[in-house]
């Protein structure tokens, strides 16, 4: 006897170039010539394929032997010619002739792969923005449904990997931080404030919230003098984190003076328009207007005006001695109720219907009046002090 070891180069290495199923060259020992592995085929789920290709399914290896024409048999446990491997690895074939010449040949499997490819996910900003948001991945092996993926709005994307044996790997990625929406700013107290001049000035001030930032900073600009006779305009505005400019929300100042008069203190308050007050004060039927009265108009009659409106119903608001948008209007249903022309201008039939009504006046509203016109008088003359 002699130990003889014959190498058998496979088909398929010289078909196909290095393949993942792969046999070694049959050893056998014989007088003569033994029966050997001339060849392998490979299937995967009961299919043919070439041992080339990886899979995620179980590998059977199929060998073929040459006898010369001798009957054979194949000696390993299962005595069949295949073997299916669930995991790589090597499995031997040993077989004999009828003339008692043994062989044997090893199998390798290397192409069984069930490990889903690796997706990393690229560095992406997260803080919170208006604009667009790109986020971009890789692989360690297999190929991706796509490369990249830019949010325009906020959401998820699956990004997903194949590698050649079939697994799937499926990344995730959701956006949540896409503002497109400005914060909304609430302005405290009212559109249009009057302040006399002198007096300190204290702006209500305003607030701001946003849909994914809660309360936002209110910025204020602007300021008022109120040394100076004028209008004022405040603004608020408001920015949130993603850049979201909130539409400006504005407060018109205005301040004036005590009375129409020009120049010092004293001159202020004219005799005449002190005496006809005074003469109300006491119980005269009438009001001695110094003159008509319209939009813009300030001092004493406009006072009296207000306070005469007042009394009849028309007006709610507290004197002013500033003939503006709410007096007009004050004045306009009165004129209305007295079937006059409702031209918001204070003539002579309007002076005359406003006087006209004083006698009608009932007790309780004769007291109301005397009260004010009383607080009036002090005020005016602390004025000439």
């Amino acid at each position: 006897m002699r130990l003889l070891v014959l190498h058998v180069v496979p088909l398929s290495i010289l078909l196909l170039g290095v393949p993942f199923v792969t046999y070694a060259g049959t050893t056998f020992t014989s007088s003569g010539v033994a029966p050997y592995v001339s060849g392998i085929a490979v299937k995967v789920n009961g299919e043919f394929v070439s041992p080339n290709i990886k899979t995620q399914h179980n590998v059977t290896v199929v060998i073929s032997v040459e006898s010369f024409g001798k009957n054979y048999t194949i000696d390993t446990p299962l005595q069949s010619d295949n073997y299916t491997f669930t995991e790589n690895g090597q499995f031997v074939f040993t077989f004999h002739d009828e003339d008692g010449a043994t062989g044997s040949s090893t199998v390798t499997v290397d192409n069984i792969d069930r490990t889903p490819p690796v997706i990393t996910i690229g560095s992406y900003a997260t803080s919170s923005t208006n604009a667009p948001v790109t986020v971009s991945v890789s692989v360690n092996e297999g190929t991706l449904n796509v490369e990249s993926h830019e949010f325009s709005e906020n959401g998820s994307f699956d990004f997903v990997a194949t590698d050649e044996a079939g697994n799937i790997a499926t990344s995730t990625v959701a956006i949540t931080h896409i503002d497109k929406e400005a914060p909304v700013i609430t302005r405290a107290g009212d559109a249009r404030v009057r302040v006399r001049s002198g007096e300190v000035y204290v702006d209500a001030g305003a607030s701001a919230t946003d849909n994914m930032d809660g309360t936002v900073a209110v910025v204020v600009s602007g300021n008022v003098d109120t040394a100076t006779d004028g209008e004022y305009t405040i603004t608020y505005s408001a920015t949130d984190a993603a850049g979201n400019v909130a539409e400006s929300v504005t407060r018109t100042v205005e301040v004036f003076h005590r009375s129409s008069g020009g120049g010092g203190r004293s001159s202020r308050i004219s005799t005449p328009d002190t005496q006809s007050f005074v003469g109300r004060v006491l119980g005269a039927s009438t009001y001695n207007f110094s003159s008509d009265l319209t939009i813009g108009a300030k001092g004493i009659d406009v006072s009296a005006l207000q306070d005469l409106l007042r009394e009849r119903g028309f007006f709610s608001e507290a004197s002013t001695g500033y003939f503006g948008p709410v007096t007009r209007a004050s004045v306009v249903a009165f004129q209305a109720s007295q079937m006059l022309p409702q031209t918001g201008y204070v003539g002579p039939l309007t002076r005359s219907a406003l006087s006209g009504n004083a006698t009608s006046m009932s007790a309780q509203a004769q007291i109301a009046l005397l009260t004010a016109q009383l607080e009036e008088l002090k005020r005016l003359f602390a004025l000439r002090q």
